[in-house]
């Protein structure tokens, strides 16, 4: 596999496995790692995943990860390991986090996002952990695939997928006291 950059700054498993897919988005690589890097809770790792762009979203990313030794992250968490990924060939958005995934050996679950995601909420990836592990349900992975800011169906798809609807989920719009009350609800 064509990993370019791998760093381990904690030995050991992590609770979240995050998957980041990258094409063509040289101009926003530093910002979105800021925001993944300020807002997860817990023990986690990364892959990131730049998929055959044609501009430089390779080197912008290892240039991002490289200029932290050890990333800055929210309080109350840890990244344990980065590993940067570049394709050779067109993989797409849904193989490359099957792969990106195929990576990372995550204790709890793994988490996709997307290059156009604002992520914002401090903790959102532990507010979504407790939703999902409070069902009975066997969830090994979870997406925001709606990542459309303010369009009032994104909320609409999130309640669905809770619910066993489609896999449209953008969860990350969604604030901690609206999942609690569609859980109680549930």
């Amino acid at each position: 596999m064509p990993i370019i950059f791998a760093d381990e700054y904690t030995p050991g498993p992590a609770d979240f496995g995050v998957v980041l897919t990258l094409f063509e988005r040289a101009d926003i690589v530093a910002k979105v790692l800021n925001g993944l890097y300020t807002t997860i809770r817990g023990q986690w790792e990364l892959a990131i995943m730049c998929d055959l762009s044609r501009d430089n979203t390779t080197d912008a990313t290892v240039d991002a990860v490289r200029a932290q030794s050890q990333p800055q992250c929210a309080m109350g968490a840890l990244l344990k390991r980065v590993l940067v990924y570049s394709s050779n060939t067109a993989l797409y958005e849904t193989a490359a986090e099957n792969v990106g995934m195929r990576l990372l050996q995550p204790a709890l679950a793994y988490v996709l996002v997307q290059a156009d995601m604002s992520l914002n909420e401090v903790g959102w990836n532990a507010v979504l952990a407790s939703a999902l592990l409070a069902s009975n349900v066997t969830i090994w992975a979870v997406t925001a695939r709606c990542a459309i800011p303010e369009a009032r169906y994104h909320k609409e798809h999130a309640i669905s997928h809770q619910r066993g609807g489609n896999r449209c989920g953008g969860f990350e719009r969604i604030r901690r006291n609206e999942v609690r009350r569609e859980r109680e609800t549930l």
